[in-house]
C-alpha cells in the first residue's frame, strides 16, 4: 500500500521538478538577455564617451595651436624690430614672449598627453565590450567575416599605388598621437628660441 502511495506521488514530484527546472532555465535566459541588452547599451555609451572626448581633445588642440601661432608671430615681429634697430628693450620683450610661449606649450603638452592616454583607455573599453558582444551574438558568423569594432585601425585596405599619396597611416605619428607630439615639438621650438634670442644682443 505504501508503495502504491509513493508511486502515486511520483508523477507530481517529477512535474514539480520539471517546473522548477523550467523556471530556472527561464530565469537564466532572462539574465542572459538582460546582460546582453546592458552590454549593447554600454557599448553605445562607451562610443558616445569616446566621440565626446575626441571632440573636446580637438577643441583644446585648436585653441592651443592658435595661441601658439599668435605668440610665435608676435615674437618674430618683435625680433624683426630688434634686428633692424638693435634695440635691447625689444629683445627683452621678445624673450618675455618666448617664455610665455614655452610655458603655454608645456601646458598644451600636458593636456595633449593626457588626452591621448584617455583616448587609448576609451578605445580599449570599446574593444573589450565589442569582443564580448561578438562572442555572444555570433556577429562574425552572421556577417561572414571577422567583426571589427569602431576605431579598429587594423583593417586592411586594398589601395592603388597613387592612392597612398592622399590616404595613409603611420602608427607612431597617428592623428591622435599628434595631439601630444605637436605640443612637444612646440616646446622644443621655444627652448631653442630662449637660447637663441639672448645671443642676438652680443
Amino acid at each position: 500500500m505504501l508503495a502504491s502511495i509513493n508511486s502515486g506521488h511520483e508523477p507530481e514530484r517529477r512535474k514539480t521538478m520539471s517546473n522548477t527546472d523550467t523556471q530556472t532555465s527561464d530565469l537564466e535566459k532572462a539574465k542572459q538577455t538582460a546582460a546582453l541588452q546592458f552590454l549593447k547599451d554600454d557599448y553605445k555609451w562607451r562610443l558616445d564617451y569616446l566621440s565626446a572626448h575626441l571632440g573636446r581633445m580637438w577643441q583644446r588642440f585648436n585653441f592651443f595651436i592658435v595661441l601658439e601661432a599668435g605668440l610665435s608671430a608676435a615674437l618674430w615681429v618683435w625680433l624683426k624690430e630688434a634686428l633692424s634697430d638693435q634695440a635691447k628693450v625689444i629683445l627683452t620683450a621678445a624673450s618675455g614672449i618666448a617664455w610665455i610661449g614655452f610655458a603655454t606649450s608645456l601646458v598644451w603638452y600636458m593636456f595633449g598627453a593626457q588626452d591621448r592616454r584617455l583616448f587609448a583607455v576609451y578605445q580599449e573599453k570599446v574593444k573589450e565590450v565589442a569582443k564580448v558582444l561578438d562572442t555572444n551574438l555570433g556577429l562574425g558568423s552572421m556577417l561572414n567575416t571577422q567583426y571589427t569594432y569602431v576605431g579598429d585601425q587594423r583593417i586592411k585596405l586594398t589601395q592603388k599605388l597613387y592612392e597612398y599619396l592622399y590616404q595613409w597611416r603611420a602608427e607612431p605619428i597617428s592623428t591622435t598621437k599628434l595631439a601630444a607630439w605637436f605640443p612637444l615639438l612646440a616646446t622644443v621650438y621655444w627652448i631653442y628660441m630662449l637660447i637663441w634670442i639672448p645671443s642676438l644682443s652680443r
